[in-house]
Formats: structure tokens, sequence, C-alpha cells
């Protein structure tokens, strides 16, 4: 119980007042105002989830997804910009909560939606739709949006961007049994990331890292790059990636 108070409506008392909403003509502003608190709500969330409070961010949005849903199937419709980044910014609150069909089904409509969505932001989405689409096993799928990404991010010079879509087909290749690939990857996204002087974010790639070694049976190398997350995960108050550091060692 987070001791936050929420209200419940009756399904009856809803429907009189989607009437009296149709019939005041505020209905698209309304919606418009919902979808914008939908979505500030999940850009918060996303960073926070990667934090010490992330339980308590989880619940939070745990509460609030038939919100959620509701503004996403608004969005598609009306506003696919603002669509592509919530269905984004929730690909990870997917992922821990295991609702991997759920988040790859809402990340395709809203890009299938949204031609004119900046480059930037599609870039992102088709990234975290690579992420939920690898969990789920399908892993050409996976390769080919992480390569879109890829090429995306490379062509805007976004070089964070361009880390994060290096980890993830390093974490890729390592799946595919291509560790001389993988091992190449991952190092070229934590020299980019060292480069912008972000070695804090490196933490998943030395766990990678350190898969690429266990599956090698270097045990010390494995060791020595988890515990490097380890740090790095303790440093950030990251449970979730204290938690994989723990369980690699």
């Amino acid at each position: 119980d987070s001791g936050e108070t929420r209200y419940l409506m009756l399904e009856t008392i809803r429907g009189y007042a989607r009437e009296r909403l149709d019939a005041s003509g505020d209905r698209e502003a309304v919606h418009r105002q919902h979808a914008a608190w939908a979505l500030a709500l999940a850009e918060t969330a996303q960073q926070e989830l990667y934090g010490p409070d992330q339980a308590a961010w989880a619940a939070r949005l745990a509460a609030e997804q038939d919100n959620l849903r509701v503004a996403l199937t608004w969005a598609i419709a009306n506003d696919p910009v603002l669509a592509v980044r919530l269905a984004s910014a929730l690909w990870f609150f997917w992922y821990t909560e295991g609702e991997l069909v759920e988040g790859r089904r809402w990340l395709e409509r809203a890009l299938a939606a949204g031609s004119a969505v900046p480059p930037t932001i599609r870039a992102l989405a088709i990234n975290n739709l690579g992420n939920l689409v690898y969990e789920m096993g399908d892993l050409p799928r996976a390769q080919e949006l992480y390569e879109e990404s890829l090429a995306l991010r490379t062509q805007l010079g976004d070089r964070c961007g361009m880390a994060d879509s290096l980890n993830n087909l390093g974490m890729l290749a390592t799946a595919r049994g291509d560790l001389a690939t993988g091992r190449e990857r991952l190092k070229a996204c934590i020299a980019l990331r060292t480069d912008m002087g972000q070695p804090e974010s490196t933490a998943p790639t030395h766990n990678n890292l350190g898969d690429i070694a266990i599956l090698e049976g270097n045990g010390a190398v494995a060791r020595e790059c988890n515990e490097r997350a380890l740090a790095l995960g303790r440093e950030q108050g990251n449970t979730r990636r204290v938690a994989h550091s723990l369980h690699n060692i």
C-alpha cells in the first residue's frame, strides 16, 4: 500500500460522464491533457525505474495501466509523436512486468502510425522495440531493429544512442553464438561511453562482456567484468543491476 488515495468509478457513472463530456465539446482538449499527463508520468518513471526507488515507481505505473492504455489509444489516432514517446518510455516497465506481448504491440502500433516522428525519437523507440523483441526470442527481428536504430543514430551523430545500440548488438551477437562480434560491439560501446565521460553507464555492457567470458570458460575475466558492473550498480542504487551482477558472480 503506497498510502495514495485512489478513486474508483462505477461504469454507469463513467458512461454518464462520457456523455456529458461529449456534449460539452471539450472532449479533444481533455483527451490531450490526459495524454500529456500520461507522457509526463511515463518519462519521469522511465528514469526512476533504474534508481533506488524503482519498486515504488513500478507499482505506480502498474496502478495507472488503464489510464496509460487510454492515453496510448487516443494518441495513436490523434498525436503519433506523443504515442511513440509514450510507448517508448514504457518499454522497460513492460519488460520488468513480463508484459512483453503488450509492450511490443503498443510500440509497433505507435511506430506504424507515426511516419512524421522526428528521427531521434523514432530511433529510440525502434531500439526499445528491439529490446522487447529480443526478450521474446525473435533474434532475427531484434537484429533488424537494432541495426536500423544504429543507422539512424549514426546519421544523427547521436553518440549516446549509438552506444546503446552497440551494446544491444553485442548482446545479440553473443546470444547468436558469435562471440567475436559480440566482444567487438561491446568494447566499442564502452570506448564510446568512456570518451563521452559516461563510465557509470557501462555497467550492463560489463555484465555482457562477463557473459562472453563465462561462455568461454574464463572465470577470472568473468568475475572482473561483473565486479566492475556490481560496483557501478551500487553507486547508482540500481538494485536490479546489483542483483544481476551478484547472480553472475
